[in-house]
């Protein structure tokens, strides 16, 4: 008897022990998706530009790309970085002597904490870009894409460069959300 209760506990040792193992390999294998996955996270849209846009005005250059940096950091949630873009928006707006009521969206974008309200400031943004930037594109595309389901299914409206979707509105749930509109020329 003693015999077999003693083979029975080297066995579910032996059986800890394998399957502690596998867990062990499993819990890695989990770890090392997560990393990938939030890395794949992080560079969602990094702001690479798939359809290379040339301008006929580089001050209209300089709103695109500041733009697509604030774009780019609400992707990736980061709102220090949107921020920091939407600075540079402001600038760049100024510059081209964009409608005050433009500069003034943009300056709400730069000057807000909460990410949620820089996206609400990004949408209104987002149409008046849209139109200060049609005729000025020498060479390239630019996609206008719309998701239905943003700002509890009001919709918005972004530029990109790509016609793969990046929804800056909605990145944590419906990355993906969303179609191609129009493109500009």
């Amino acid at each position: 008897m003693k015999k077999t209760v003693g083979i029975a506990v080297a066995f579910l040792l032996t059986l800890s022990v394998i399957s502690c193992g596998e867990t062990r390999q499993e819990s890695v294998t989990v770890q090392q998706q997560t990393t990938e996955v939030e890395e794949t996270n992080k560079n969602l849209d990094d702001g690479e530009i798939t359809s290379a846009p040339e301008f006929s005005d580089e001050a209209y250059a300089a709103v695109f790309e500041s733009y697509n940096r604030v774009k780019s950091s609400l992707v990736n949630s980061h709102a220090e970085g949107a921020g920091e873009a939407g600075a540079d928006l402001v600038t760049s707006l100024r510059q081209v002597e964009a409608d005050p009521e433009l500069i003034a969206a943009a300056e709400k974008i730069a000057q807000e904490e909460d990410i949620n309200q820089k996206r609400t400031a990004f949408r209104g943004v987002s149409g008046e870009v849209s139109e200060l930037l049609k005729g000025k594109i020498a060479s390239g595309e630019i996609y206008l894409q719309y998701c239905p389901m943003a700002f509890n299914g009001e919709g918005g409206t972004w530029l990109s460069t790509s016609k793969e979707i990046r929804n800056p509105y909605l990145p944590e749930t419906m990355i993906k959300c969303g179609d191609v509109r129009d493109t500009l020329q």
